[in-house]
């Protein structure tokens, strides 16, 4: 009976040892798994912060092709029209050397 009292006794002791370990080793997963979830939301945040840049840098590119392509509109107009002035003047000069021509004959 005293051994069986012996035997119970270090069972015991030994499952007590076992959960203290047991504990510790959670405890420590424990403390790891929340560092590595601090660091993915860290994570995240950056990475939806940088999300908000990259976005706001698209909507300002954006705006800046719309505003050369308008820019590009109003030169080819321009353009146009320097074009349609300098082809009235070219024919007003032939018109005038004619015309001078005429008078020194």
């Amino acid at each position: 009976m005293l051994y069986k009292l012996l035997d119970v006794e270090t069972g015991r002791e030994a499952a007590h040892k076992d959960a203290s370990t047991l504990r510790r080793q959670l405890a420590d997963l424990d403390a790891d798994w929340k560092a590595k979830e601090m660091n993915y939301l860290l994570s995240l945040d950056e990475a939806t912060e940088t999300e908000c840049q990259l976005s706001d840098e698209r909507r300002r590119l954006v705006d800046a092709v719309d505003e050369a392509g308008t820019e590009l509109i109003e030169t080819r107009l321009r353009l146009s029209a320097a074009d349609g002035h300098v082809t009235a003047l070219e024919y007003q000069l032939k018109q005038v050397s004619a015309s001078r021509s005429v008078h020194v004959s």
